[in-house]
């Protein structure tokens, strides 16, 4: 269908440049507030493992971080924690940069680098909160004492990241160091000393090693000669892919876990495998170039819901005072039982018939037709879609962690007409159409949201979230 010019424009009055990325007031507000919270309640978290003396016991950053890495090898279940946090903390400084930058941008080809940047760090960021959140999910899985299996798996961390610090100095220079101790060999038998002395304490059980390959669940390193050789397992640790696995497998039915599920169901896709591919050099075509409103929006507010979560999880770990910052955001975000995110990757959304649009694999905008509603076995909604097309073209699969909104069918003519209404001043008077209907949403997609929200004919998807979550008290 072609559709009627819109009016010329009378050049006689300049025309203020549109904004790329219209930041909606509740969206922005929202968020900015989320943002404060989670730095309050990371920096009342961060405070009972590392006091503040800790950081301010020298001016220089040299000795700060020397300071801060003697206490932290001291107390390997301390640092870890303040990694964790400090992971939330990043995150809720870098969505605050990103709303406050993001404003002002009405021009892709100046615009464009800064745009790309922004990119990248939040996939950096969703990818960092992931892996921070995975490791305290798994350690919450068990009810035995978890300091043990937090400092065993600090000390393996930092075993895997010395050896690999040690092999690049062999490649490099051609020596291991062996024959003068070097400080690679020092830290080497420290941490071996370290491994050993939780794997023969009192109680320590292998089966609760979930971070370790099961080939490696056993005692290595009692047999380490200092300054000799040290064991080099291939992959000491499971892949991500596993852990998200026992992750979305869990039993627990709370709200917690319901936001975690939904939020690894929306995130994980695009955060360990798009970012590979944006963040490190590659000559694949299938890179991004210019970061857009839709992915800009709703990784903000998963990024800042990660970095929440994470905290809420380091609470549930920690001996904390009962009322505090930690403790409200907790209740502000996991007191409500009913979790939208989750509901919209979990429980259909859309029925056989209604319309929906998503990105497809190229990234561009993809409208079709339900003919099919598919839950998995994982949890996930998945919807078999016809394709509005010129030309007919195969049923598409669309998860819904894909979907950016949904139309009920029965209120398509009602959105079309006031779409037009507005655009050229008077009523469409043909018959609506599929055809019509996608070519509106490809042409007029702003607009048509709007229109389409105020009529009430949009359920929302992993875009169209609610930005904020009732307080639990009324």
């Amino acid at each position: 269908m072609v559709f009627p010019s819109k009016p010329a424009q009378d050049n006689t009055e300049a025309v203020p440049p549109r904004r790329m990325f219209s930041l909606i007031d509740e969206w922005s507000t929202f968020n900015l507030e989320l943002a404060q919270q989670v730095a309050i309640a990371a920096a009342e978290l961060r405070q009972i493992y590392f006091a503040d003396n800790i950081w301010n016991t020298a001016s220089d950053p040299t000795e700060a971080n020397q300071s801060v890495r003697r206490y932290g090898a001291l107390n390997l279940e301390a640092h870890f924690f303040l990694k964790a946090i400090n992971q939330s903390e990043k995150a809720a400084s870098a969505v605050t940069d990103w709303i406050q930058a993001i404003g002002s941008i009405s021009d892709y080809e100046v615009s464009r680098i800064a745009l790309q940047r922004i990119a990248n760090e939040q996939f950096l960021r969703e990818r960092n909160l992931l892996e921070t959140l995975l490791a305290l999910i798994r350690f919450s899985d068990f009810p035995a004492p978890q300091n043990a299996y937090i400092e065993h798996y600090a000390a393996y961390r930092e075993y895997e990241h010395m050896h690999k610090k040690r092999q690049e100095f062999l490649s490099a220079f051609d020596s291991a160091g062996l024959s003068v101790p070097s400080p690679f060999e020092t830290k080497l038998d420290e941490i071996c000393r370290q491994i050993d002395q939780i794997e023969t304490s009192p109680g320590f059980q292998f089966a609760n090693c979930w971070y370790l390959n099961p080939t490696l669940r056993q005692i290595i390193f009692s047999s380490v000669v200092p300054g000799t050789t040290y064991p080099a397992p291939s992959v000491l640790f499971p892949s991500t892919r596993a852990v998200i696995d026992s992750a979305l497998q869990r039993p627990d039915q709370s709200a917690l876990v319901h936001l975690e599920k939904g939020l690894l169901g929306l995130t994980y896709q695009g955060s360990f495998g798009v970012s590979s591919q944006d963040v490190h050099f590659s000559s694949s075509t299938s890179s991004n170039y210019i970061l857009d409103s839709f992915r800009f929006e709703r990784s903000v507010t998963h990024i800042n819901l990660l970095a929440a979560v994470v905290l809420c999880r380091c609470l549930l770990m920690t001996v904390a005072p009962n009322t505090g910052p930690a403790h409200a955001l907790f209740d502000r975000i996991v007191g409500p039982p009913d979790q939208p995110i989750y509901n919209a990757v979990v429980q259909p959304q859309a029925v056989v018939n209604d319309l929906l649009t998503a990105e497809d694999i190229n990234g561009c905008l993809l409208c079709g037709v339900i003919v099919a509603v598919r839950p998995n076995a994982a949890g996930f909604v998945l919807y078999e879609v016809s394709v509005i097309a010129t030309n007919p073209i195969p049923n598409q699969l669309v998860p819904a962690t894909d979907v950016l909104h949904y139309f009920p069918r029965t209120h398509t003519t009602l959105i079309l007409d006031q779409l037009f209404l507005e655009l050229f001043g008077d009523a469409r008077r043909t018959a609506t159409d599929d055809i019509s209907f996608a070519a509106a949403t490809r042409e007029n997609y702003n607009d048509l949201m709007r229109v389409a929200k105020q009529l009430g004919g949009l359920r929302h998807g992993s875009l169209m979230l609610p930005f904020y979550v009732q307080d639990p008290d009324p």
